[in-house]
């Protein structure tokens, strides 16, 4: 049986896209539609990466995979896998095997994997061409006008973070540009409506490290910024979850330091 990948029905019942990586999600739907216990998915690359290969020449195929750290090297730029995918295997309890179309191999396999290897960075992720959304001194109804406003112009981002701050609501928001479409009209329309109460810097990465349990305590975090200041730069934010610690670092370092992040925290 053969079925077309990458579409899907909207809310509408019209057929539409499913967006990067929709072809995972497909086969992964197939799956659990026909009851499977796995699913193999074949690309050009042997399994999923401890970093990508083409950066870091001595990254090595990890042969086994938990969804959530899965799903976080996906969201950090891994894309191996999609990350959506990856939910609604963990959801079916389905196993998904990624391998390579060209080679014969064990790829690697993604479940609900119980290791040994609590604390340990088990791979380096990173993501390019992001900038950063700043604003601040605003009063309540003006968060949530910034806010309407950028979900009607569409511009999805991840790592938001709203508070109080001494001045009025302050907000933070990473915006992945190859997700946003005309993103210099957006800029400029809100420029005009927020002024200087809201600023965009761009020529951002992001470094991701994951693993589970890696964030037990601040040492690894040290050891990040310690890097960074190696490679002469300064992080512009940091992010933590169970998972995964970011650093929002300049373009010009960002593949260096993924190579820097290797050696230090799997070589």
């Amino acid at each position: 049986m053969i079925v077309a990948g990458f579409q899907g029905v909207s809310y509408r019942k019209e057929i539409t896209t499913l967006g990067r990586g929709g072809s995972d999600t497909t086969a992964v739907a197939l799956a659990a539609a026909l009851n499977a216990e796995r699913c193999d998915i074949f690309s050009d690359v042997d399994g999923v990466f401890s970093a990508d290969p083409n950066v870091v020449p001595a990254a090595r195929k990890i042969d086994r995979l938990s969804y959530q750290e899965m799903q976080e090297l996906a969201q950090a730029g891994a894309r191996v896998l999609n990350a959506e995918a990856v939910e609604f295997a963990k959801q079916k309890g389905i196993v998904v095997y990624s391998k390579s179309t060209f080679t014969a191999g064990s790829g690697t396999l993604i479940g609900r994997t119980v290791t040994d290897r609590t604390g340990q960075v088990i791979g380096v992720a990173y993501e390019d061409d992001l900038v950063h959304l700043q604003a601040g001194g605003m009063t309540p109804a003006a968060m949530a006008d910034l806010l309407t406003f950028i979900d009607e112009r569409r511009i999805g981002g991840k790592q938001l973070r709203v508070e109080q701050g001494p001045g009025g609501m302050e907000l933070s928001l990473v915006v992945s540009l190859e997700n946003v479409h005309d993103f210099e009209a957006s800029r400029a329309a809100m420029a005009a409506r927020f002024g200087g109460a809201l600023t965009a810097t761009d020529g951002l990465g992001a470094l991701s490290l994951i693993g589970d349990g890696i964030n037990g305590d601040n040492a690894n975090v040290r050891r990040l910024l310690d890097l960074v200041a190696g490679a002469g730069a300064q992080a512009r934010s940091v992010s933590t979850s169970s998972f995964r610690i970011t650093a929002l670092v300049p373009m010009g370092v960002l593949r260096g330091l993924v190579a820097a992040c290797h050696r230090e925290f799997i070589e």
